[in-house]
């Protein structure tokens, strides 16, 4: 490859160009649109000093290339014969025709493989007979065919005496047997012959196929409400679901305007019979009962009244007008008139205090000084009474400010109803505290200066606020209501008792505690 290459070149313009070796093999090139090549001034190889323009060829020795480290396309082999087999590779006609060596044996050198016999290979030769049923074997081992099998008796010795049919007589002879024995179905019989009941009885299977003489219920009859019972005792009624007997409300009834002093009438709602234990609270407010008076109550029957549980005692004192007395009947002592009433208070006729029930002992100290008239509550610990507020006015219609002291809602609710005060740590005299008694309610709860405007008849609540410890602290702008709310307003009502005048009420025994709560008035817990 010592000609020289010829290039011409032509870079100005981008397009297709060919290098030609002077042996003429052409070499081909593209110039792309997007390469742009500077116009050539001059050519030279690496072993040139100057540049050359025009037709240029280029030698080897133009590019410094030593002429032994090259050759010409004529002077690369493209035989063996023309390289030097320093390998010692052989050809064909060096390969011996026949095998010479003698280790191996004659029979290895044959065209045709060697073959053998039966016993040289241990195997039996084919011609074997291989049986494939047992007629082919010997029975050396006994075995028997099923025909050899007997399948009938008469194929058998009857060395056992048996007899046949034929032997045996055609009829039964035997005197004893009797003639239905001998017939050739069996006897039939009737469920009655057996002790049975016909196959058409019918059996019952359920309770409505039978008659109920026992007078047996079922789950339907059984009342699952109170309201579902007749309420004839009467047992007092809950306000509410969950109700105790400490909130159980007591029928609540008023004396006719027909009443005379000797002869009561009343209705009293719930009451539809007289029973031993039947209670409730009666208001009079007609006239005032003279000495031995009786009472009727929704016509059950005019009854005598006792302050206690002995005949002897019939009552000589009296009911007095305005006043609410607890009732209790009873049945067991009879007087000729088929029970009576007990009243639960104390009246006469020159008691210028007018009290019914009141305290007699085991009074509490009291928490802060309290003056006349007050409505006491018990602390929340139980050991002290907490008086309604601390003001030393003597005028009911004088404005009050309500004590934040907590106090226990379910505590004692007691009167204090006199004129002296008392210093704080100290004791009332039991004679003046009072669980039933009539009371100017603006000594304890007058907040507008003004004389109250109480609705009578309507009941009073205590407003007040619940605390976290089960305890309540009275509301200090209302601390009264005569309508309990409509709806949530977080609040909790005790019941302090009737209004019967526009300035008093008469405070009873029982306070139960309420709240608003899911859309109703309910009972309160704590």
């Amino acid at each position: 490859m010592n000609n020289p290459i010829v290039v011409p070149m032509t870079l100005c313009e981008p397009e297709p160009f060919n290098m030609t070796v002077q042996d003429g093999e052409t070499l081909g090139f593209n110039v792309f649109d997007s390469v742009v090549i500077a116009p050539v001034k001059g050519v030279k190889g690496s072993a040139e000093s100057a540049y050359r323009t025009g037709n240029v060829s280029i030698s080897p020795a133009d590019l410094g290339m030593d002429p032994s480290q090259y050759a010409t396309h004529g002077e690369i082999p493209t035989r063996t014969s023309e390289l030097t087999n320093d390998s010692g590779f052989i050809n064909g006609s060096a390969v011996p025709a026949n095998e010479t060596d003698p280790t191996v044996p004659s029979w290895a050198k044959q065209s045709t493989k060697p073959s053998y016999t039966a016993s040289e290979v241990g195997a039996l030769p084919d011609t074997t007979v291989i049986p494939s049923a047992t007629s082919q074997l010997v029975n050396d081992s006994g075995y028997i065919t099923s025909a050899s099998v007997p399948t009938s008796t008469g194929q058998l010795i009857n060395d056992s005496g048996y007899i046949t049919g034929a032997e045996v007589p055609a009829n039964e002879a035997d005197p004893t047997v009797p003639a239905w024995a001998k017939a050739a179905n069996k006897p039939t019989y009737t469920a009655s012959e057996v002790g049975a009941l016909p196959d058409t009885t019918v059996i019952p299977s359920e309770t409505s196929q039978l008659e109920n003489d026992s007078g047996f219920i079922t789950a339907s009859d059984i009342p699952t409400d109170v309201s579902d019972f007749v309420n004839d005792v009467p047992y007092a009624v809950a306000n509410n679901e969950g109700a105790s007997l400490s909130t159980m409300a007591i029928p609540y009834g008023s004396v006719d305007d027909t009443s005379t002093a000797t002869a009561f009438t009343a209705t009293v709602p719930g009451i539809t019979a007289l029973r031993n234990g039947v209670c409730m609270m009666l208001h009079n407010g007609v006239v005032t009962s003279a000495s031995g008076f009786t009472i009727n109550i929704n016509n059950l029957g005019a009854k005598p009244t006792y302050n206690n549980m002995t005949l002897a005692t019939r009552d000589t004192t009296m009911f007095n007008i305005n006043y609410t007395m607890l009732m209790i009947y009873n049945e067991d002592l009879d007087d000729g008139n088929g029970g009576w009433w007990l009243y639960r208070g104390y009246y006469t006729n020159t008691d210028t205090i007018g009290y019914t029930i009141r305290t007699n002992s085991l009074t509490l100290p009291m928490d802060s000084v309290t003056y006349r008239y007050r409505i006491l509550f018990t602390s929340t610990d139980g050991t002290r009474f907490i008086p309604s507020n601390n003001s030393s006015s003597t005028n009911a219609t004088a404005s009050r400010t309500v004590v934040q002291t907590p106090i226990d809602p379910f505590g004692r609710i007691v009167y204090y109803g006199t004129t002296a005060s008392v210093t704080a740590g100290n004791r009332p005299g039991a004679a003046y505290l009072f669980e039933q008694h009539v009371m100017s309610l603006g000594y304890s709860f007058n907040r507008t200066g003004a004389a109250l405007t109480l609705t009578t008849y309507k009941p009073v609540w205590l407003k007040t606020a619940p605390q976290t410890d089960g305890s309540v602290i009275i509301d200090s702008t209302t601390p009264y209501v005569q309508d309990l709310p409509t709806t949530e307003d977080g609040k909790v009502y005790i019941y302090l008792g009737v209004a019967y005048s526009a300035t008093q009420i008469e405070m009873t025994l029982q306070h139960p505690v309420k709240h608003y709560k899911d859309g109703a008035i309910r009972n309160w817990w704590g």
